[in-house]
């Protein structure tokens, strides 16, 4: 009988931080025709992109909220792209927005509005290559609703490439050397 009530305390402690987590971000590695990008494919100045989904379920927050993306060392930003589906819209106040002309490192995107509920989504999309090779290409993610204070864990994400981004010159065969 004691091991049944240590098991559901156990569940219940474990169950407590996560029952307000209401926003939540996922974010994926891509080439920009939609192929998942990792270490094995990805190369220096070939564009990639990040694109991260942001849903809320509670209807009752803030709906308003920041994006903050700590791009990897040697990553060169070309555009951020944004687009909202079922009410959630971009910091131009639309559902679509083509270069948002965002800078910085960090990356911070403000006033996107995300609706608590079943379907409303934003969709970020950050492309850039790398400059150079680093052996650290994690790219951590993050949302917070204006207002707020903590970061909820389900609203962040860290995405990583394992190795090093390979130089699209050593794919290619030296022509002053004989073949093997």
């Amino acid at each position: 009988m004691q091991r049944n009530a240590w098991f559901s305390c156990v569940l219940s402690c474990l169950a407590i931080p996560l029952m307000g987590q209401t926003l939540t971000v996922n974010k994926v590695q891509e080439t920009p025709s939609g192929q998942q990008l990792d270490s094995t494919n990805v190369s220096l100045g070939i564009p990639m992109v990040y694109r991260i989904t942001i849903t809320s379920s509670d209807a009752n927050k803030n709906p308003t909220i920041t994006v903050t993306d700590d791009l990897p060392p040697g990553f060169m930003l070309i555009q951020v792209d944004c687009s909202g589906q079922l009410g959630a819209t971009c910091p131009n106040g639309s559902a679509s927005q083509t270069n948002i002309g965002v800078t910085g490192d960090p990356l911070v995107i403000g006033t996107l509005t995300v609706p608590g509920g079943t379907g409303p989504s934003l969709e970020l999309r950050i492309t850039g290559y790398f400059t150079a090779p680093n052996p650290s290409l994690n790219n951590h993610v993050e949302a917070i609703r204006n207002g707020e204070s903590v970061v909820e864990t389900t609203a962040k994400d860290d995405v990583p490439l394992t190795n090093r981004c390979r130089s699209i010159s050593r794919s290619r065969k030296r022509p002053d050397r004989p073949p093997a």
